[in-house]
């Protein structure tokens, strides 16, 4: 069996910034123990040795930008762009993964339109209808890296 992380990052007191938690949430729902499943705030460098022991990395996210995209699944590869101590992209931390560790996963960022970054807890409906779409596909995903 591969080893998969999902990685759901964003602000879940931020409305629909907390997309990225809500599909985590639906991916561990539907996978279990078979995926490792984190929610975190931000992305940081001490990630980059979790992507060295796993074959295949997804990343989520809520996406400020044309919200009428609807949700977007791309692959990744390593980027030389800089990193931060507090905040890093999937490329950049698969960059450093490949440097450090070597062999990098293959490797998805999933972003889901977002319309609203107030003060809640819970996603705008037209949000929670393509995190459920996101989560679908992420586990469509899973399912075919087996």
């Amino acid at each position: 069996m591969n080893r998969i992380l999902v990685v759901g990052y964003g602000n879940p007191l931020r409305e629909d910034d907390g997309a990225g938690w809500y599909v985590a949430d639906r991916v561990a729902e539907r996978h279990g123990d078979a995926v490792r499943v984190l929610r975190l705030h931000q992305l940081t460098l001490e990630l980059s040795a979790d992507l060295a022991e796993v074959d295949l990395a997804i990343f989520v996210d809520a996406r400020a930008d044309d919200p009428d995209r609807g949700v977007e699944v791309r692959p990744v590869e390593p980027t030389d762009e800089p990193t931060r101590s507090h905040h890093c992209s999937p490329g950049a931390l698969l960059a450093a993964a490949r440097a450090l560790l070597g062999p990098t996963p293959t490797t998805y960022l999933v972003s889901i339109p977002a319309r609203s970054f107030g003060y809640a807890e819970a996603l705008t409906p037209e949000t929670r209808a393509a995190a459920d779409d996101a989560a679908r596909r992420i586990c469509d995903l899973i399912r075919s890296s087996r």
